[in-house]
Order: structure tokens, then C-alpha cells, then sequence
């Protein structure tokens, strides 16, 4: 998305990261300061690669977890790995944003 952004004039109408929308922490708080600083962007392509920028950071922070989480499975390390389960619950949304529900 990124590379074809930076070839066009034109770029998709951005809305900021609502907060709600994630359930892991750290993701939340980037979906947050992304909201926070969406106003204050001047332009939609700063805008939209702002939004690509900060999608991209949340799921390596998602992956990182989640590929630190089947080591630690694989190798017998961790005692409860259904607890895993439950963790890996953040790695959904909360609830559908409505430009995603059908109609």
C-alpha cells in the first residue's frame, strides 16, 4: 500500500485508528496517539502513510508476541500454555468498524 501511495497524486480518504477497535495494549496506544495526531497531519497522504506506518508497527508487535509465544509452546517452557489462548485473543478487534459491516 505504502509504494502504491507514493506513485499516485491521489490517495484513499483516511479516518484515524479508533482505539476500541484493539484489544491489546500496546496496540491500543498506537491506535490512540494515531487518532491524536490525525488531525494535526496536514495533508490525506501524510495522513495515510501516518495510518500505514502505525498498522505496520502493530502487527510486528503482534507477531513478535505471537512468535514469542509458540517458542516458548514448542519448547515446554511456559507452564500453562492454554493461558496462550486467552492472550492471543488481542491479536483480534474488539468489534467490526462499521465501514466493514455489510449492509
Amino acid at each position: 500500500m505504502g509504494d502504491y501511495g507514493r506513485h499516485f497524486d491521489a490517495v484513499a480518504a483516511i479516518t484515524p485508528l479508533d482505539p476500541e477497535f484493539f484489544r491489546d495494549e500496546t496496540a491500543r496506544k498506537a491506535a490512540y496517539w494515531s487518532s491524536v495526531l490525525s488531525p494535526i497531519l496536514l495533508s490525506e497522504r501524510a495522513r495515510f502513510f501516518h495510518k500505514l506506518r502505525t498498522l505496520a508497527a502493530i502487527i510486528e508487535d503482534l507477531a513478535e508476541e505471537f512468535r514469542e509465544a509458540a517458542e516458548e509452546i514448542a519448547e515446554g517452557i511456559t507452564a500453562n500454555p492454554r493461558g496462550y489462548w486467552d492472550t492471543s485473543s488481542a491479536f483480534t478487534t474488539t468489534s467490526t468498524p462499521a465501514c466493514a459491516k455489510p449492509p
